[in-house]
């Protein structure tokens, strides 16, 4: 298993939005504003999206978030969770998740 502090979660989740399609922007807005209709892509300008998502990935991120964030930009990543004691987010890649399962 892997593990990341959380200031680490939060960087590489925020660099992964920087270079994000549109179409991964507009689900990463859906888990931070979930009751607001659902964004059009034809009108969404991207840059703009982009650096509103990572200004609240970098102040308003809740460790809850955080995984559901890690699930949308890491999909081939497994286990994910965060642990609590220990305070870091554990996952498993995709090489080690075959590995053990196969």
């Amino acid at each position: 298993m892997h593990t990341v502090t959380k200031a680490e979660a939060i960087e590489r989740i925020a660099k992964a939005v920087e270079i994000a399609p549109v179409d991964l922007l507009v689900d990463v807005y859906r888990e931070f504003h979930p009751l607001k209709p659902r964004l059009k892509i034809s009108e969404v300008k991207p840059e703009i999206l982009a650096r509103e998502l990572v200004g609240c990935i970098r102040t308003d991120t809740e460790m809850d978030q955080m995984v559901d964030l890690w699930h949308v930009m890491f999909p081939l990543d497994r286990k994910v969770r965060w642990d609590e004691d220990d305070q870091v987010l554990r996952y498993m890649d995709r090489e080690t998740w075959l590995e053990q399962y196969s």
